[in-house]
């Protein structure tokens, strides 16, 4: 058996630079260990943070595609809308028998006529003189 005293000098300072090697490789391995628990942890907001995203995306694509359907709906009534304004405007004087109209009613001067009222007035009058 070896005494504690009796280890060479050149064996005592290879063994002093292996432990100073293990004391560093410990302390490197501690940092790297610190370093993973630390991008583990960030790995795992964003995680958190991408599944946040995904569902206030999925609630604002719900959002669009009623806005869609609704746009779609109001687009429907307003084609049905067109149609029927079109149909009706079928029924309407083209220009040519506006002008034949404007025409007689140029010819008669309905604002020359007068109402019944107007009549009987015009009599009463005459006759109670």
């Amino acid at each position: 058996m070896v005494e504690p005293g009796s280890v060479d000098p050149a064996e005592r300072r290879s063994i002093d630079s292996e432990m100073a090697n293990v004391t560093t490789l410990s302390t490197r391995l501690k940092i790297l260990e610190e370093r993973y628990t630390i991008l583990r942890k960030k790995i795992q907001v964003t995680d958190q943070n991408i599944i946040e995203l995904e569902k206030n995306r999925y609630a604002e694509t719900q959002l669009i595609d009623e806005d869609v359907l609704e746009i779609k709906s109001k687009l429907k009534e307003l084609v049905e809308k067109l149609e029927l304004l079109n149909d009706e405007m079928e029924h309407f004087a083209d220009r040519r028998e506006f002008t034949v109209l404007k025409k007689y009613i140029e010819f008669w001067q309905p604002m020359d006529f007068v109402t019944r009222k107007e009549v009987n007035d015009f009599l009463r009058k005459k006759l109670n003189k």
